[in-house]
């Protein structure tokens, strides 16, 4: 028996020398380092190994059952008796792997050979990584940082086709210029580099259309009428307007805007357009046309009263393509009662608003009217009645008068039955910071209308421009925004309106006071000079600058050696102490204060001028009596030398000669002794 398993085993040893290996299916992981990953050749019934061993990229075969290496370790399983775990520890770990096990099936030996492939990628920042670019213009991609094996780049299209144009810039940054862009270039673009680990950047190119600047737009601009536009492409990032006369209107990011207050017949001719896009290193610039037109007439209201005693019916009769969508009026007093279909209430009652069609054109005939049964005293006078379309809103006016209702005299003399102008205020109170309204308003349509400043200044006013205030000018109202007046601009000023019924002008005065915000003073305190400062109105200050003529200044806060301050924020005061003024000390001082709540502080300058010491021995005093006396004594020599003889004259010549220098003398100072010259 002993000799039969010599043999045996003699027989299988020499029949191992010729086994043909079994290549398992090749794995492949893609990881990264510091990830770890099991490998196994898995045993099966009647199937045994008894080696494993592995061979790492580099060529090194260790045997798993023996050897200890970092990073390689055996792994145990119940179907596996020939397994690795590899932790991706380098760049020495990523490539070819094998893993061989020896054994035997059914007694008969075998050998199976596993190869996995180890592949570690890692995203790198490409410079720029997004980027759009217009159709026909070049771009440049490259990495964010530089590389040891620059001659592994490769750059891939968004096809995954290998760019091999001969554009390529060799550097340590991978640098690629690309020419001619067209849409195919939109994608993706990738580039690669690396011996053992791969390294990818990604661009994202965005490849878009050429702004159309052979298009051509026109826009029709109405005379007198503001205009606020936005022009240009949705996504352009630069916009410069230039007018038909080589001015800059606008120049900013994003699209234009164009703002005018009101338009002029200037403004038509041939603007110019600059405009910046997405991929595009030059605006492209193109031309557009404006027209100015007159504006259409706006529909005129007809007003009409019909009175059938104890009832008067108001109506408002308008022509307008657009639809009615409100309709009201205002009772003399100027209560508003609102016309509804269907609705009473009171004295008053819905009386229609009809729609009558013309069908030869496209306008509609709109009525709107209100009836008041058994009107009062305070239902007679000059109403006004408003129409809202779905355009714009229509106002007419309308005189009321009832014989059986006024039976007073004096009642019937106090009630206004011609349009008469008044002010909203005859008296206007403000600040120099704060903006400031005035209007004035008159129970018919007005034609034009303007303010009269104190100095003789005017103000035209109409509904086109941006500062006007008001319903408009056919509903009789006129008002201006200023946004902010002067303390100079204090005063009476009026307001103008002139009718469209070419009656005589009107106007009605207001008065103006405009206080400054701050309130300084400098002034002498027992030999301190103190610099006072406080914001009216009286608020809460944050802090308070003081600046000397030659620019030293400080704030409340941070005050030099001999200077003091102090603040009381809730009063909105602050005051500056100096104890032994200099002469840069008794200048006017600049003071700011921040009011808490505005960005710009309040700044005034005082309004003392330097004082410099006398430094003679006494000051001069004009002499008073003594001129009086002098006059009195030349005025009776002078009648001396008129009525008196020629020797009596020739005496008072000489005697007020001689009182003449005796004065100018009286004038001139004494010289200065040493003693006051040393002190």
């Amino acid at each position: 028996m002993r000799t039969y398993i010599l043999l045996a085993c003699a027989i299988v040893f020499a029949e191992s020398t010729n086994i043909v290996p079994e290549y398992l299916d090749e794995e492949t992981v893609s990881t990264q380092i510091g990830a770890n990953h099991t490998f196994r050749i898995q045993d099966f019934t009647f199937v045994t190994s008894d080696t494993c061993m592995i061979t790492s990229p580099n060529g090194t075969t260790y045997d798993l059952l023996k050897d200890e290496v970092a990073g390689i370790e055996k792994h145990s399983a119940i179907d596996a008796s020939c397994g690795v775990k590899i932790t991706v520890n380098s760049e020495d770990f990523v490539g070819n792997w094998s893993l061989q096990s020896n054994g035997s099936r059914l007694l008969d030996p075998i050998e199976r050979i596993l190869h996995f492939v180890v592949v570690v990628e890692e995203a790198v920042e490409a410079s720029p990584s997004v980027l759009i670019v217009a159709k026909g213009n070049n771009f440049h991609i490259g990495l964010a940082k530089a590389t040891t094996v620059p001659e592994t780049c490769k750059l891939y299209r968004p096809q995954g086709i290998e760019y091999k144009e001969n554009t390529t810039e060799i550097s340590n940054y991978c640098s690629y210029n690309i020419n001619n862009v067209t849409t195919d270039d939109n994608g993706t673009w990738v580039i690669v580099y690396g011996d053992t680990i791969t390294y990818k950047a990604a661009v994202q190119v965005t490849v878009v259309g050429n702004f159309n600047k052979n298009s051509t737009q026109e826009f029709v601009w109405t005379l007198g009428a503001p205009v606020n536009q936005v022009i240009g492409p949705e996504d352009a990032i630069y916009c410069k307007i230039i007018d038909s006369y080589s001015v800059t209107v606008f120049e900013d990011f994003g699209r234009c805007n164009i703002s005018i207050d009101r338009v002029t017949s200037k403004h038509a001719g041939y603007w110019k357009m600059s405009v910046g896009m997405h991929g595009s290193v030059l605006p492209e610039e193109t031309i557009f046309t404006v027209v100015v037109k007159q504006a259409d007439p706006k529909s005129t209201v007809i007003p009409y009263v019909v009175v059938r005693e104890p009832i008067v019916t108001l109506t408002c009769f308008i022509e307008s393509k657009f639809a009615v969508k409100a309709c009201k009026f205002r009772d003399p007093s100027g209560k508003v009662l609102l016309a509804h279909e269907g609705i009473s209430q009171s004295r008053y009652r819905f009386h229609g608003a009809t729609v009558m069609r013309t069908y030869d054109t496209v306008a509609q005939n709109h009525t709107c009217a209100l009836q008041i049964t058994d009107p009062v005293v305070s239902d007679i006078g000059l109403w006004r009645c408003g129409v809202q379309t779905e355009d714009d809103t229509y106002f007419g006016h309308l005189s009321v008068r009832c014989p059986w209702v006024i039976k007073d005299v004096e009642v019937a003399a106090a009630i206004i039955t011609e349009p008469t102008l008044s002010a909203d205020r005859f008296s206007v109170y403000a600040f120099e910071d704060e903006s400031i309204t005035l209007s004035c308003s008159i129970q018919a349509a007005i034609r034009y209308c303007y303010f009269r400043a104190s100095n003789g200044t005017i103000f035209h006013v109409s509904p086109g421009q941006s500062n006007y205030v008001g319903a408009g000018f056919d509903a009789g109202e006129c008002g201006v925004r200023f946004p902010g007046l002067s303390a100079n601009d204090s005063g009476t000023w009026s307001c103008h309106v002139g009718l469209t019924d070419a009656s005589q002008e009107q106007r009605r005065p207001i008065s103006i006071s405009i206080q400054e915000p701050l309130r300084v003073k400098q002034y002498l305190r027992r030999h301190n000079l103190i610099i006072e400062a406080d914001a009216l109105p009286s608020g809460w200050i944050d802090y308070c600058v003081f600046v000397r003529i030659d620019g030293l200044g400080f704030t409340t806060d941070n005050a030099p050696m001999g200077y003091r301050t102090s603040i009381e924020s809730a009063a909105g005061s602050c005051m500056l102490r100096i104890s032994s003024p200099t002469t840069l000390d008794r200048h006017p001082w600049t003071v700011m204060v921040k009011v808490s709540g505005k960005e710009n502080l309040v700044t005034k300058v005082t309004d003392m001028a330097l004082r410099v010491p006398d430094t003679s021995v006494s000051g001069f005093r004009f002499p008073t009596l003594w001129v009086i006396v002098m006059v009195v004594g030349l005025s009776m020599l002078l009648v001396a030398i008129v009525l008196g003889p020629q020797k009596n004259r020739k005496w008072a010549a000489e005697r007020s000669a001689s009182v003449r220098n005796s004065f100018r003398n009286s004038l001139r100072k004494p010289p200065l002794n040493n003693t006051s010259t040393a002190a």
